[in-house]
C-alpha cells in the first residue's frame, strides 16, 4: 500500500470533525475511472459522451465510526458531458491550438 502524503499511514490521510464534538483521521484510497463512448464524424473528428465512475475505500481509522467506504457513479447529462477530438493537420500543431482555441472549443452540431 503507498503512504501518499508521507505520514506513516496507508493512503491519504483525511482529518474529520463531526459538529466539533468528535474528531479522528480515515486513511483512504480513491480511484476514479473513465470512458469514453463515442463515433467518428465525416469530417475526421470524434465525438460522444463521458461516463465515469468514483469511489473512495477506507483503508483505517482512528474511529470506526469513520470505516464507511462509497461507490459514487455518475450518470452525466450527454448535452453537458462529452468529448469532442479533432484531427490537426498542421506540422505545428501547438501553434495551430493556439490559433484556433476558439472555433476547436465549439460545440459539435446537433
Amino acid at each position: 500500500m503507498i503512504d501518499q502524503d508521507a505520514d506513516g499511514h496507508p493512503g491519504l490521510t483525511v482529518h474529520l470533525s463531526i459538529v466539533g464534538l468528535l474528531g479522528g483521521d480515515a486513511y483512504v484510497a480513491n480511484r476514479t475511472c473513465t470512458s469514453l463512448e463515442g463515433w467518428l464524424l465525416e469530417d475526421g473528428s470524434i465525438t460522444g459522451w463521458v461516463h465515469w465512475s468514483s469511489d473512495q475505500n477506507v483503508l483505517a481509522a482512528s474511529d470506526p465510526l469513520f470505516l464507511s467506504s462509497y461507490v459514487y457513479v455518475l450518470d452525466p447529462d450527454p448535452a453537458k458531458h462529452f468529448f469532442l477530438l479533432r484531427p490537426i493537420s498542421d506540422p505545428d500543431p501547438c501553434r495551430a491550438i493556439r490559433d484556433s482555441l476558439t472555433s476547436l472549443l465549439s460545440l459539435p452540431p446537433g
